[in-house]
């Protein structure tokens, strides 16, 4: 007697595939991620800014730095970082150095982020692996 196999779904024939895919998708956004920071970086002028206070966004636990910064003509900025730690990475009156760009000193940053890219990298390597080992 012979058994009638019931066809495989689209996802049991193709989950390596798949995995492996949202694997490299990960990887793939990190290395943007740090490309175009490291673009902003290179093109924004540096300076010294300094830690005013603190603001902590509603629905937020962890307070986030707000800093001030001139730029080289002397025009005043505020810079709301978008990310907080516990305890406060920065303290209040502590220099930092900040980067902004020069056609619109608004859009700065303290340098690179590595919290997203790290993220990105390891659940884009553990994906990688998973789509490797299923592939075999």
């Amino acid at each position: 007697m012979r058994l009638i196999q019931k066809p495989q779904s689209f996802y049991s024939r193709n989950s390596a595939h798949i995995i492996l895919g949202a694997g490299m998708l990960l990887l793939i956004s990190a290395v943007f991620i740090y490309g175009s920071q490291y673009i902003f970086i290179k093109k924004a002028h540096k300076t010294v800014g300094i830690v005013t206070g603190f603001s902590l966004p509603k629905g937020k636990t962890l307070k986030r730095p707000v800093i001030e910064y001139y730029t080289s003509d002397q025009q005043k900025h505020v810079y709301y970082h978008s990310e907080g730690t516990n305890p406060p990475k920065y303290h209040k009156g502590e220099k930092v150095k900040i980067y902004y760009n020069p056609l619109n000193p608004e859009d700065a940053s303290l340098g690179y982020s590595f919290i997203p890219i790290i993220i990105l990298c390891i659940f884009g390597l553990v994906f990688t692996g998973i789509g490797i080992v299923m592939n075999r």
